[in-house]
């Protein structure tokens, strides 16, 4: 129907199994989504930046929220680490239809 009109409230649903639950899908499909689609190059070349965001994030959450929520985090970017082999069959169909240059995604880093 183009007159639809579809609201998306983030977690909406999420937040009624536990508190943490979408902090902690978060942090996993964030592991998820850099091994599908960042070239390895890049992958590794930035891991050391994207590990200090993370430790900064997961201060602020024992910091500023709880230590559950701080848990969560982690146990979801663990969870992430630890299952993303199983997504190597769509890193390898996303790969080959990349169309963007390393060299493009480096400079969004750059900038």
């Amino acid at each position: 129907e183009p007159k639809a009109i579809c609201y998306h409230k983030r977690g909406g649903t999420s937040t009624l199994f536990s508190t943490g639950y979408q902090t902690e899908l978060c942090e996993r499909n964030l592991v998820f989504l850099r091994f599908k689609n960042y070239p390895v190059s890049l992958y590794l070349l930035y891991q050391p930046l994207f590990l200090i965001a993370r430790l900064k994030r997961y201060l602020f959450f024992y910091k500023d929220y709880s230590f559950r929520i701080f848990f969560c985090a982690v146990k979801g970017y663990f969870r992430g680490i630890f299952t993303v082999l199983s997504l190597f069959p769509e890193r390898i169909k996303t790969q080959k239809s990349k169309i963007v240059s390393i060299n493009s995604l480096r400079h969004l880093f750059i900038k």
